[in-house]
């Protein structure tokens, strides 16, 4: 619908308050105008090809919303529902609501105590068995897994760890890069053994 000096026609549009538009501004400008590029109106068969050609477009048009008071109320209205923070912080009474606030309420305090208490405990003093029988051990530890940890070997053998490490230097090699790092192993020559 060009004006008749060939300039765009513009149409103004007004939506029902009543209908279902939902959150969108009731009034837009339509501008029609000629279409700069070539274009056409293809029809696609099932499986989306195209088959034949409908048509082509003479004119475009453009639909922008009147920028009016009731236009930015709704723009208003749509920002402080997207910034509104998803979550939120209540606030409850533990004496009013009956909610035992800060444990779990199957765990007692003192079973929660006893437990820190006993991650923090000191290390239990071992008790340092003869070297050669000490030895056998790590021996046989290293028959059965050629790589280990020295909190493995700690755990295994139940020795001090000062004294282990004195005995771990004579017999074994601390890899500290490539796959093994981090573990210990049996020097060469008794690996032969």
């Amino acid at each position: 619908m060009p004006s008749s000096a060939g300039t765009p026609a513009n149409v103004k549009l007004v939506l029902s308050k009543n209908g279902p538009c939902g959150d969108l501004p009731l009034e837009y400008n339509l501008q029609l105008g000629k279409c700069d590029q070539t274009m056409h109106l293809f029809c696609e068969d099932l499986a989306g090809r195209a088959i034949m050609i409908e048509g082509k477009v003479e004119q475009e048009c453009q639909l922008r919303p009147v920028l009016n008071d009731q236009y930015r109320e709704v723009m208003r209205r749509r920002n402080d529902l997207a910034n509104r923070p998803r979550r939120t912080v209540q606030m409850l009474d533990s004496a009013t609501d009956n909610i035992r606030m800060g444990l779990i309420p199957h765990v007692s305090e003192h079973e929660m105590l006893m437990k820190k208490k006993r991650r923090y405990e000191p290390e239990l003093r071992r008790e340092r068995l003869p070297k050669e029988e000490v030895m056998d051990m790590l021996f046989r530890a290293f028959e059965r897994l050629p790589h280990w940890t020295f909190k493995a070997l700690v755990d295994h053998t139940q020795q001090p760890s000062t004294y282990l490490k004195d005995l771990l230097a004579e017999i074994a090699i601390y890899n500290t890069r490539g796959p093994y790092k981090s573990l210990y192993e049996l020097r060469p020559e008794y690996k032969k053994l």
